[in-house]
């Protein structure tokens, strides 16, 4: 059921969408609707219907839509994005160097994750919610997952599986390089396991590992391999041996999905652009079609109604923008008087305005 008490859906694709979700009972559901559609008001009033609801975006700059549209729903992102008032450092270098006194004093991290993981909605990204580790009293399972922009789940699900071991860090382990994979990789978790974290020292007489940083990657990457199962048929995995390093990656992303979509009983995926619905699903490891559905609404922007006012707009690129840009004058400004030029023009209008570059 829907829950759209909070607001007032905009006639269009956003009453459309939260209509034809209203009829649906299937355990996985792909909605397909077009930028500006209103999809964050979509998936809140899903998730309050369900009562209890993890909302995933996949990057963190699109977190902050949700903080400012909702702000009574906890959000939080990796330690590593909050500045600690504790420490005087990120929360995730203060909580590496004073693990206890951290966890006890932090007024940001701490908080954030706390309010996320006991409030029945809460919002973060994609990293966080698979692998984060709840703290006590977590809700920790859900009626309802909402993965909001999912055309961006499988390329990042298969980024964050890949794994690569080094030739200077299997030395520094005592191991060998060379060979078989599969040896590769279990003794290298089993030598990883003798490294001692608290202040950089080594049990085994033949590990040589003297800076912090190659230490962190070695657990690093042992934490990666624990997934790699090179014999499993149905889930296969690529790899690529170079003179010094070994990459490892899946060729799927069906098996990690798996933890995803165990976060909850529902799935409801939305993008402007999810691709053929068949292959969205079973990329994702979700064979049986008979627990999906796919829903499409159409763009409620007028068509034919596009309309070029922004003059002078140069074409900009990262490597070119203090060239083209006014001296003193601000990218953010220069977007600002575009952007304003446009609003003027169409005061009353919906619509997107679009540049010719990612840089501008």
């Amino acid at each position: 059921r829907l829950d759209c008490s909070f607001f007032k859906p905009r006639d269009g694709a956003q009453t459309t969408a939260l209509a034809e979700l209203a009829k649906l009972d299937a355990k996985y559901v792909l909605l397909s609707a077009p930028v500006g559609s209103g999809k964050s008001h979509i998936a809140m009033a899903a998730a309050k219907g369900a009562g209890s609801a993890f909302i995933v975006r996949p990057q963190n700059i699109l977190l902050d839509q949700y903080a400012r549209d909702f702000p009574s729903v906890p959000m939080v992102k990796g330690r590593s994005h909050y500045a600690c008032r504790w420490g005087g450092m990120n929360c995730e270098k203060a909580s590496e160097r004073f693990p206890e006194e951290h966890s006890k004093e932090c007024r940001d991290y701490i908080p954030a994750r706390n309010a996320f993981w006991r409030a029945p909605i809460s919002v973060t990204n994609l990293h966080y919610a698979m692998f984060a580790h709840p703290p006590e009293r977590a809700i920790e399972h859900r009626s309802l997952l909402v993965v909001d922009e999912c055309h961006g789940v499988e390329p990042m699900l298969l980024d964050k599986s890949k794994a690569e071991v080094a030739r200077r860090d299997c030395e520094a382990l005592g191991i060998g390089f060379d060979g078989d994979a599969a040896r590769l990789i279990r003794d290298y978790m089993l030598a990883a396991k003798r490294v001692r974290d608290e202040d950089g020292h080594f049990q085994a007489p033949e590990i040589r590992i003297t800076w912090d940083d190659q230490r962190k990657r070695i657990h690093k990457t042992a934490s990666k391999l624990a997934y790699v199962d090179l014999f499993d048929i149905q889930n296969p995995w690529h790899v690529d041996r170079l003179p010094d390093s070994i990459k490892f990656r899946p060729v799927f992303a069906r098996k990690l999905a798996g933890r995803l979509l165990g976060l909850a009983d529902r799935v409801l995926f939305m993008s402007a652009t999810p691709g053929d619905p068949e292959h969205f699903f079973r990329n994702l490891g979700i064979s049986d079609m008979s627990e999906t559905a796919f829903v499409e609404v159409d763009s409620d922007f007028p068509k034919g109604k596009g309309i070029r006012v922004a003059r002078g707009a140069p074409y900009v690129k990262t490597d070119n923008l203090d060239a083209i840009l006014p001296t003193g004058v601000s990218v953010a400004d220069t977007l600002a008087a575009m952007c304003g030029q446009v609003m003027r023009q169409l005061p009353h209008d919906k619509g997107v305005i679009l540049c010719p570059s990612y840089g501008l």
